[in-house]
This record gives C-alpha cells, structure tokens and sequence, in this order.
C-alpha cells in the first residue's frame, strides 16, 4: 500500500494593492493579529489606505502602508481556527452573562441537569477520531457504537459531545 503526503501549498501573498474586501491576513501587520479586510482599498502608485476588521471586534480599523507591501493571507484552516476562537469567546461571554443573569434572580429554580451539549450532524471518520480526541483529553469516556459521544461532568454540569454514526461506520456487532 503506497501512501501519498500531500505537500502544504505556500502560504499565499498579495500586495497591499490586491487585496479584496474578505481576504483574511495572517500576520500581526497592525499589532493587532489576524485581520479581515472590510472595506474597499485606496489605491494610488505609492500606497494604500486598507480598512479591516480583528475578529471579536466590530469597530474597523484602518491604516495606510506602500502599495507594494506583502501580506501573507490566511490558510482556510487558519480562517476557521480564528472563526471558532471567536465564537468560542462570544460563547463564554454569554455564560457569564447568563450566570450574572441567573444569580440576580434568586427566585429561579435551579435546573435539576444543567448540560451543555454539542452535536456532531454528519459524523465520519475524521470526527469519530476528533471526539476521541478530546475524550483522551478529558479523561472521559469515549463511547462508539450506532451512536459516537462522551460526557464530561465539571461540578454540576455536564458537557456532553454526540452524534448518529453512520450503518457503513459501525463497529461490528452494533445496531
């Protein structure tokens, strides 16, 4: 059995001058970290006026740097990586707003089986090792079957990961 390894394309560039509005830039250029560009550019010979946006931030900023200058662009890889860590923050902001919420209202009563739960809609191969993964890193049982999951309890809550796995996935023997 030969198995092929697919190199990893460069990182691709573009100048100051050919960026479009959505490209996403990988390097700190503005101190900043990865940036999405916003707005149309101002281009002339000799510079270039970009306005972008940071992830998590929803004020642009700008700055205006040589028209020839070189921007490494984002992998998609790279893109999705930031994409989650932002919804990964606006989530955890939102669990404190909800525990604040939750803890101003004394008169509430509290929920017998707080759980957080992710579900998986088209699990395969490469997800079943994904959860796999993070139960490793949990310490929690993977379980893997007609079904695919872990459960993780921290205190109270549970966070739980799951998903219907495919009849050309099962082990043998599930049903």
């Amino acid at each position: 059995m030969t198995t092929v390894t697919e190199t990893p394309a460069e990182p691709k560039t573009k100048t100051a001058a050919e960026l479009t509005v959505g490209d996403w830039l990988n390097d700190d250029y503005f101190g900043t970290g990865p940036i999405r560009v916003a707005a149309p550019i101002f281009v002339n010979a000799d510079w270039a006026h970009i306005v972008y946006l940071e992830p998590g931030d929803p004020e642009p900023g700008s700055a205006t740097v040589d028209a020839d200058q070189k921007f490494q662009l984002a992998t998609a890889a790279e893109i999705e990586r930031m994409e989650n860590d932002k919804r990964r923050a606006e989530f955890v902001r939102e669990l404190r707003d909800f525990a604040a919420w939750f803890e101003a209202r004394p008169w509430l009563p509290v929920p017998q089986n707080p759980d957080f739960q992710h579900s998986v809609l088209t699990v395969t191969a490469e997800k079943i090792a994904e959860i796999r993964a993070v139960a490793e890193r949990l310490g929690a049982e993977f379980q893997l079957g007609n079904r695919v999951g872990i459960r993780h309890r921290v205190g109270g809550v549970e966070y739980r990961i799951h998903g219907i796995v495919p009849e050309e996935l099962w082990l043998d023997g599930d049903a």
